[in-house]
């Protein structure tokens, strides 16, 4: 979730690239003015779900606090040293839009899937013969990359219908398993975790 905080972490502890003395420098300076944003993004508590108070002062002060970083990071020094490829300056917009939902978000649920995640993109059969998809779905869920998103995990199985049994009625008992994103691998009955965005 703190997408731009672990990408710094990851330089300051890298081995290689950025361990000469100018680039250590630059980092713990960065370092700093991060650690005092990132406190004071985490000590405001809006936007939430609310139709009495409006939150338009608390954007105002998470996009101020933003400003504020991203102007300090960009500056010239910083923007050629650390260039495109390490994501360090693109990767401050992810952290911010995680800042500003990530209240609202937890009115609805402590367990939404909030930042960075793989998302539910397609789904296929794959059995290597007719005969073979009847005692199995052999189903593969395609999934992508996405920055940042704001969803929910579904958990869900997939079978076969019961031998003699027809779709409509095997979906007739369970309604569920036309709504549901599922997937199998190996074992019938196991069960993956995915995000669904919305």
């Amino acid at each position: 979730m703190l997408v731009h905080g672990s990408n710094l972490t990851q330089k300051e502890k890298k081995q290689g690239k950025y361990q000469d003395d100018l680039s250590k420098q630059y980092l713990s300076e960065i370092r700093h003015e991060y650690d005092k944003w990132h406190t004071e993004n985490m000590k405001l508590k809006r936007p939430i779900i609310s139709d009495r108070d409006p939150d338009t002062d608390f954007i105002k002060q998470r996009v101020a606090l933003f400003e504020t970083y991203k102007n300090f990071i960009d500056q010239k020094h910083y923007a050629e040293h650390f260039d495109s490829r390490s994501n360090l300056h693109s990767s401050v917009l992810e952290e911010f839009v995680y800042y500003l939902f990530k209240d609202l978000i937890e009115n609805f649920s402590p367990y939404a899937l909030l930042g960075k995640s793989h998302t539910f993109k397609d789904i296929f059969f794959a059995a290597s013969s007719y005969s073979n998809m009847l005692e199995r779905p052999f189903a593969r869920i395609e999934t992508k990359d996405h920055d940042f998103v704001i969803g929910v995990t579904v958990k869900a199985s997939l079978q076969n219908t019961q031998p003699g049994m027809s779709i409509s009625e095997k979906d007739s008992n369970n309604p569920e398993i036309q709504s549901n994103v599922l997937q199998e691998s190996s074992d019938l009955n196991d069960e993956l975790m995915i995000g669904i965005r919305h």
